[in-house]
């Protein structure tokens, strides 16, 4: 099926700077853009990003760059639009990584007794960040693999976001010990991740 007759100005108007025909534009996608950005995000970027924020990203990039966009028929359209929302889609990735990285340099430091660099991924690449919803898959079953003790540990600190001390303080365990603990649950979380993932998660 072709586009509506009132289309083109529509998209005329877009790239003059109208907010009603962008309005217009983006919410005939917003859905198929909503359900796009979710595959692409993995569990954990959802809980500490979701998918709006992307899609609120893509709006105020696409408006923005409005002038560039050269094409003239809604499938260009819909083409360009989905293009800047995967931009986006890598740019949370990449900004929750290097978070993560920092995070866990700190974490590891503080806790002492590990080469910190040992623990830290490589930067992900694009086909990684495709991938995101596999390599959570992995990490669940990475985590799960752990004595009961350092899972513990990393759900109350990773994912619940309490510090190491109110962590020992729920395991019942002085602050020098958690963070010992912490240090081999790490240690043993990346292991396990490498294996899986060396061995494509068989």
């Amino acid at each position: 099926m072709g586009d509506p007759p009132d289309v083109s100005p529509l998209i005329r108007r877009f790239r003059d700077g109208d907010h009603e025909a962008w309005r217009t534009l983006f919410e005939r996608y917003a859905g198929a853009l909503g359900r796009r950005v979710g595959r692409q995000l993995s569990p954990a970027l959802r809980r500490r990003m979701g998918i709006s924020d992307v899609i609120q990203e893509t709006q105020v990039a696409a408006f923005d760059a409005r002038e560039r966009f050269t094409g003239e028929t809604l499938e260009e359209f819909r083409r360009w639009l989905f293009g800047i929302a995967e931009h986006k889609t890598l740019d949370v990735a990449r900004r929750h990584q290097q978070a993560e990285e920092r995070s866990i340099r700190r974490e590891v430091a503080d806790a002492g007794g590990e080469e910190v660099d040992s623990l830290i991924a490589p930067q992900a690449t694009p086909s990684e960040v495709a991938m995101a919803g596999e390599l959570a898959d992995l990490a669940c079953r990475a985590r799960d693999s752990l004595p009961a003790a350092h899972r513990e540990i990393l759900r109350l600190t990773r994912e619940d976001g309490l510090t190491l001390g109110e962590a020992a303080e729920r395991m019942g365990r002085s602050r020098e010990a958690a963070k010992k603990l912490y240090g081999r649950a790490l240690v043993g979380f990346k292991r396990a991740l490498d294996r899986l993932r060396g061995d494509g998660g068989a």
